[in-house]
């Protein structure tokens, strides 16, 4: 699983760099010859130095809480992990019969959607974007659960949890019938369903105002 590494991390990384090139540097000058007094110095320096931003970052991931939450998370997906190896956009959607998506996008593709629902088509973007709701949600983790999508769309974020295995159903309005079409190819569950809001009545806002 790919994961951003934040600008901490990338300090770290670069003082361990340069706390290796030091080493190695030390180690090739004493085999060749004496290693004076400032050059000594400055290994100790450099090495030092990346000790202590490793420290630092290492204590600011414990009092942030991001130690516990990144440990939580990898124990819990090497224990009873969900999500199969390299799994990402591109195994994704190389299970999708692209010949129809072809017709459908045939159909409905247009060069600038702007907010249209043909926007919908780009499907590597929102596959992507959708995988990465169903891993802050931690659906990719865990045993099965029964997912509810209300205005599900074309259907993407329920299939990538009906590709984890995951029960799916989708609740969306028919009123485009692209996203019938899409969500018909990807094969998930969809019900024709408006909600709509409940008015309150005068009496149950008195009584909520009183409360």
């Amino acid at each position: 699983m790919t994961r951003l590494a934040d600008k901490g991390s990338l300090a770290v990384c670069a003082a361990r760099d340069d706390d290796a090139r030091h080493r190695a540097h030390f180690r090739r000058t004493q085999r060749n010859h004496p290693v004076d007094s400032a050059e000594r110095a400055d290994y100790q320096a450099a090495s030092a130095l990346a000790k202590a931003m490793q420290l630092s970052y290492k204590l600011k991931k414990v009092l942030s809480g991001d130690a516990y939450v990144s440990a939580r998370r990898h124990v819990k997906q090497w224990l009873i992990g969900r999500a199969p190896l390299r799994f990402d956009v591109a195994r994704i959607t190389r299970t999708i019969d692209r010949e129809k998506f072809q017709e459908i996008y045939d159909r409905y593709g247009m060069a600038n959607p702007g907010d249209e629902w043909p926007k919908y088509l780009e499907i590597e973007r929102w596959m992507e974007i959708n995988l990465k709701r169903v891993r802050d949600l931690g659906l990719d983790l865990g045993g099965r659960k029964r997912v509810l999508d209300i205005g599900c769309g074309t259907g993407y974020f329920l299939y990538i949890c009906q590709f984890l295995g995951h029960d799916v159903l989708g609740m969306d309005l028919d009123e485009e019938p692209g996203f019938t079409e899409m969500v018909e190819l990807l094969g998930v569950k969809r019900v024709i369903w408006r909600i709509e809001a409940s008015p309150i009545s005068a009496r149950s806002s008195t009584s909520s105002r009183r409360t």
